[in-house]
């Protein structure tokens, strides 16, 4: 698989991983290429991840909530704490893959 393959199938198994699937996209941007779940909406209920490769910030995961209504998890923000780790550990395994990619067409050539 290439690295846009793996980085379309996350963000499309991203949302049923999230308390209200129905309500929830996401969206992964690596340097210039973006890739979103469909449907994809941004709304002001979203959090995000940086994609850390080589030492260097080059994109980001971000999910977001369509709407609030009964989604919200007492914080202030209806994500819940366990929505926020998964999200962090997902970016991490993401870059971590990309890099393994990476080295490994490096080695390639």
């Amino acid at each position: 698989m290439t690295i846009e393959q793996v980085l379309q199938a996350v963000v499309g198994v991203l949302p049923p991983a999230f308390h209200y699937p129905e309500n929830v996209c996401a969206r992964i941007m690596l340097d210039d290429l973006g890739f979103m779940s469909t449907p994809f909406f941004e709304s002001r209920h979203g959090m995000q991840e940086s994609l850390t490769i080589e030492g260097r910030r080059r994109g980001v995961i971000e999910v977001f909530y369509r709407q609030n209504d009964g989604c919200d998890s007492g914080s202030g923000t209806p994500f819940l704490p366990e929505e926020q780790k998964l999200l962090q550990t997902i970016a991490r395994q993401s870059a971590l893959l990309i890099e393994t990619k990476l080295v490994n067409e490096k080695k390639a050539e």
